[in-house]
């Protein structure tokens, strides 16, 4: 019952509404549109959801077609509502309308009363005519499908909104103070935390424009650092091109250099070749060492077993055409030990080194120093003067001083040489019979043209030899040779200033100075080839001789 009472107090009331708008419209109140209410636009929304149930052209015809709540509301509005007519809203029944239609013509004809305002009457006679309205106005049925979405329902609404204004307002604020109170300690907070933020923000903030003025600095010298990598890029480039550029002239110059190498080494080769060929054909033709002698280096050596002292043991090796032994480095001194152990290994052997005394020093006999290289016995030398002035090897194989007058055996060297074209060797020195008449100065100045002297036979060995080489020539004839007494009468003497010495082989009754002015010495053959003195102007053939040259 309590439901029925209060459904007809609502009905009672949108009844009256309804009838204070009409009449305000009729009074010519201009009506105010009220927004659209939220549960208008929720149920716009759901309109538009589609329902399998109905189809859009028969609302009654279930599961054809899918049709939106939308198309569901329009179908129902455009049914005719007998409630209200096209024309008037105090003729309800006389035409039939569609309801959406109908709520649309009533919206737009119904003036709400709280927003317009009637000039001719006063404002506080507006409620009092609405009253008045409610009660002239005949009682209309409103059907349930117009709630809540017609007229009737939003007034309704508003009017309940109306009643307890004082009592939201009261509630509103109750609210803000109650916001008011929670929210100031909050606001204050706030603020310190916004006063914080703000001064660490202007300290970020100069922070910021600091760096950014470094960043900006930076910027200027990435700048300048591009541009010198761009130069530096460049000078690179430059630099390769140049280096790519020398590298190949480099190429092209070592190229025409090996080039020019390997022809050189190929003429070097061919040269040595020759060189080398050359020099077996002068091998072959050079005469060996003499008989006894053995060669090491170039130089031909020979052991003797007969004792001598030093001195004579030099001549000894002159007279062989050589010198006493010179061991200048360790090479020859090995081999000239190993030469005389070969003879006898239980004596000592002279060479020829000895001391000079004016000169306080050791050297050879060839009158060079004696350089470098040694082979000194322990404490060796210990010379004393006038004593220990002669070396020899000893039992050791190493050297030590003697003196002079000691008798050993020794070790002559002799070098291997080739005596100029036209000549013969004997004994070490090198003789040539010239068929060409000359008295005895001519003779002898054409042998030393030749690099020789006039012919000196010192023993008979070297005579025999002489004649069997003149009688090659001529055996009919004189020859000329180096013996005279041109400056004492009587006394003879060579060429190179020495006296005549032991060994003669004059004919028999010579020298006679027949003519007074026989001074020079000739072979002849008429005196079985004894030597005779003639006149020195007397022409006649010669003999020289010359020292062998070195290879």
């Amino acid at each position: 019952m309590a439901e029925n009472a209060n459904e007809a107090l609502l009905y009672a009331t949108q009844n009256s509404c309804l009838q204070g708008a009409k009449a305000a419209l009729k009074a010519g109140a201009t009506p105010i549109r009220q927004p659209e209410p939220y549960w208008r636009s929720r149920a716009d929304a759901a309109a538009k959801i589609l329902n399998p149930m109905y189809a859009s052209n028969a609302g009654t015809t279930p599961m054809q077609q899918p049709q939106s709540l939308r198309s569901r509301a329009d179908a129902a509005a455009n049914m005719i509502n007998p409630i209200y007519a096209s024309g008037s809203a105090d003729s309800p029944m006389d035409q039939p309308q569609s309801d959406n239609q109908a709520r649309a013509n009533d919206d737009e004809n119904t003036t709400e009363v709280t927003y317009a305002t009637i000039p001719d009457d006063p404002p506080m006679d507006q409620p009092q005519a609405r009253a008045n309205d409610d009660e002239n106005t005949p009682d209309a049925t409103i059907p349930d499908g117009a709630y809540p979405g017609g007229v009737s329902g939003r007034r309704d609404v508003c009017s309940f909104l109306r009643a307890r204004r004082s009592c939201l307002a009261a509630g509103i604020a109750v609210l803000l103070s109650l916001c008011a109170v929670g929210v100031a300690p909050l606001t204050f907070s706030i603020k310190q935390e916004i006063s914080q933020l703000s001064t660490t923000m202007k300290r970020d903030m100069h922070q910021l424009a600091t760096t950014v003025n470094a960043l900006k600095c930076d910027q200027g010298d990435m700048c300048k650092l591009f541009d010198t990598v761009d130069a530096l890029k460049l000078d690179l480039d430059n630099e390769r091109n140049r280096s790519a550029t020398l590298e190949q002239r480099l190429k092209d110059d070592m190229s025409t250099a090996v080039d020019a190498l390997k022809l050189d080494l190929d003429n070097e080769r061919n040269r040595s070749a020759t060189l080398e060929q050359r020099l077996l054909k002068m091998e072959k033709s050079l005469p060996s060492c003499p008989e006894g002698y053995t060669k090491w280096r170039g130089i031909c050596y020979k052991a003797f077993n007969t004792r001598k002292n030093f001195t004579e043991a030099a001549a000894a090796c002159r007279a062989d055409g050589g010198t006493l032994a010179m061991p200048r480095d360790a090479e020859t001194d090995a081999f000239l030990i190993s030469l005389y152990k070969s003879v006898r290994d239980d004596r000592a052997f002279w060479f020829g080194l000895h001391y000079q005394q004016k000169e306080r020093r050791f050297e050879w006999v060839d009158g060079s120093a004696l350089g470098p290289y040694s082979s000194w016995a322990p404490g060796e030398p210990h010379t004393v003067p006038g004593g220990e002035d002669c070396v020899s090897y000893t039992t050791s194989q190493k050297w030590n001083d003697h003196k002079c007058h000691d008798t050993f055996p020794f070790i002559c060297q002799n070098t291997q040489a080739v005596c100029p074209k036209g000549h013969t060797k004997c004994r070490g020195i090198c003789y040539k019979a010239f068929n060409t008449r000359k008295n005895f100065t001519e003779a002898a100045a054409a042998c030393r043209a030749d690099g020789g002297t006039l012919a000196m036979p010192r023993d008979a060995e070297t005579n025999a030899f002489l004649i069997s080489l003149y009688k090659s020539v001529r055996d009919d004839r004189a020859f000329w040779f180096g013996l005279h007494d041109q400056a004492v009468e009587g006394r003879f003497e060579w060429v190179d200033g020495s006296s005549l010495g032991p060994y003669s082989s004059w004919a028999p009754g010579e020298p006679n100075n027949l003519g007074c002015c026989d001074d020079c010495v000739v072979y002849s053959a008429r005196k079985k080839d004894k030597w005779g003195d003639e006149e020195c102007h007397k022409t006649f053939r010669f003999i020289c001789q010359a020292a062998p040259e070195r290879p």
